[in-house]
C-alpha cells in the first residue's frame, strides 16, 4: 500500500523561504481574524519558526532566497512580489 503512495515529486528549481520572528507572526494572525488561527499558542508559533530555521539552515535541494518578510517601510505584500526572483523573470 505505501508504495502506491510513495510519490517521487521533483526538486525545485529554487526555493524561497519567507522569514520573520514569531511577534509579527502573531500580530499577523490576530490582525487576519480568521477564528481558527486565533487557537495558534506563541509556544507552537516559536518551535514551528525554529524548526523551518533548522530545515533551510540545511536545505540543499536547491538555491535557496532568505527573505525578511517582517515589517519595512514598504507595503506589507512587497516582500512576497519584489524580493523572490523566479527563473522565468529573466
Amino acid at each position: 500500500m505505501y508504495a502506491r503512495l510513495d510519490i517521487q515529486a521533483p526538486s525545485p528549481i529554487w526555493s524561497c523561504y519567507l522569514q520573520a520572528p514569531v511577534d509579527v507572526l502573531l500580530e499577523r494572525i490576530a490582525r487576519r481574524g480568521v477564528d481558527f488561527e486565533q487557537y495558534i499558542e506563541r509556544q507552537y508559533m516559536e518551535r514551528l519558526n525554529e524548526a523551518y530555521a533548522r530545515f533551510f539552515h540545511e536545505f540543499q535541494a536547491a538555491p535557496l532566497l532568505i527573505v525578511n518578510a517582517a515589517p519595512s517601510t514598504r507595503s506589507p505584500t512587497s516582500a512576497t512580489t519584489t524580493s523572490c526572483w523566479r527563473p522565468s523573470d529573466a
